[in-house]
């Protein structure tokens, strides 16, 4: 693993005496190669868990203001007060959505495709939702303090409103913190398969013009797959240290490293 380690990154002329290796030498340096693309985002995560800090307080209270949001609780029921008949969507962030829906959110649809982290506010209670995985958080029964709610208190601003919502929110965050954690480091692992697997597939496509005499695409794309590791520690490194510009340099090493195991594997066929 070293050996096609430190020839992908420095030496790439190297990397054609591994295109006889197996396919299962070829995957385990592929989970490899994964496995050190998601250190940062692991690090990420772990850094962020826990309860609520006073940016994220701050950031949640800002994107409900001015949002007349048209629903209310009473009786430890989420009704609409006014409106069309339709869900009412908060951006949150860029990544998580708050959700007031009439429908029982149990019976609703998941999408796979959806990169939305979703707080869904049905009837009856609270979910989680992201991609397929759907959890029910609590009931509105659960906290006598939601007997009764508007949320009138979060488009105003209110202090008296969040300091109803805000101990829940933490109390929650504690209760799933493994679910979570479990879940977007999955998320985590399935993209950076699918970057590392569209980024050689798409090189190995392009390198397959000058290859296609000479080897099968199988084989083209898997000696692809060793060149990828300037791309992965480039990514690392950016994102590791906020840099903003490792990533693109990774990918042009990728390319170029790419071009130049090609130019060796036709000069050994030749």
């Amino acid at each position: 693993m070293y050996q096609r380690f430190k020839a992908g990154l420095f030496n790439p002329s190297e990397v054609a005496r591994f295109q006889k290796d197996k396919k299962m030498m070829t995957v385990l340096f592929f989970l490899l190669l994964v496995l050190i693309s998601v250190i940062p985002g692991i690090v990420a995560i772990k850094r962020d868990s826990g309860g609520l800090d006073y940016s994220d307080r701050t950031i949640i209270r800002q994107a409900f203001v001015d949002h007349d949001i048209p629903f209310s609780i009473v009786n430890y029921q989420l009704g609409r007060t006014s409106g069309a008949e339709a869900d009412y969507v908060v951006d949150v962030t860029y990544a998580l959505q708050a959700i007031f829906t009439e429908e029982v959110a149990s019976l609703s649809e998941t999408n796979p495709l959806d990169t939305y982290t979703k707080i869904i506010f049905d009837p009856t209670g609270v979910y989680f939702q992201q991609s397929m995985l759907r959890i029910s958080l609590f009931a509105y029964s659960e906290y006598p303090e939601l007997q009764n709610l508007d949320f009138l208190g979060a488009e105003a601003d209110d202090p008296d409103f969040w300091a109803i919502i805000f101990p829940i929110i933490d109390e929650q965050i504690d209760d799933y913190a493994s679910v979570t954690l479990t879940t977007e480091i999955a998320s985590l692992v399935l993209y950076e398969i699918f970057i590392l697997v569209f980024l050689s597939f798409t090189v190995a496509i392009f390198q397959m013009m000058s290859l296609s005499g000479y080897l099968k695409f199988g084989k083209v794309w898997q000696v692809m797959i060793y060149v990828m590791v300037p791309f992965v520690m480039g990514q690392v490194f950016d994102e590791l240290f906020a840099l903003g510009f490792l990533s693109y340099i990774g990918i042009g090493i990728t390319i170029f490293h790419a071009n130049r195991l090609t130019q060796v594997m036709m000069q050994k066929k030749e």
